[in-house]
């Protein structure tokens, strides 16, 4: 039991530590230092390099992202724009998502005037 508790105490820094958390206010990151951001506040986000997901939990928030794997929107009236984009999910209202260049990505969302949009 010893041993257990142990290892539980040791794991924990570890997974707190694991990704790139803005609470608001916007900012800017390099997701080749951590590929996973969680952005839970309004404002203006540049990501670069590439995002394995972004969790986004705020409305009017605006990110601008190069190639991102699977972004989660939860809330309304946000605005992301990608390079490149894989898989969306979006529970929320009025968001507006645009992509370049890719395959269409797969898409699930609950709520309504989201739009999801490839740029030419």
């Amino acid at each position: 039991m010893k041993r257990l508790v142990i290892a539980v105490v040791l794991a924990v820094p570890a997974v707190a530590g694991a990704d790139k958390n803005f609470l608001g206010g916007g900012g800017s990151w390099d997701c080749s230092k951590d590929a996973t951001v969680n952005i839970s506040g309004k404002g203006k986000y540049v990501l670069t390099g590439t995002c394995k997901t972004i969790n986004l939990s705020a409305g009017d928030a605006t990110i601008t992202a190069a190639s991102v794997g699977e972004i989660n929107i939860n809330g309304a009236k946000n605005t992301i724009d990608c390079d490149e984009l894989g898989k969306i999910s979006i529970v929320g209202a009025n968001n507006k998502v645009t992509y370049k260049k890719g395959k269409k990505p797969a898409i699930a969302q609950v709520g309504s005037g989201n739009s999801i949009t490839r740029l030419e």
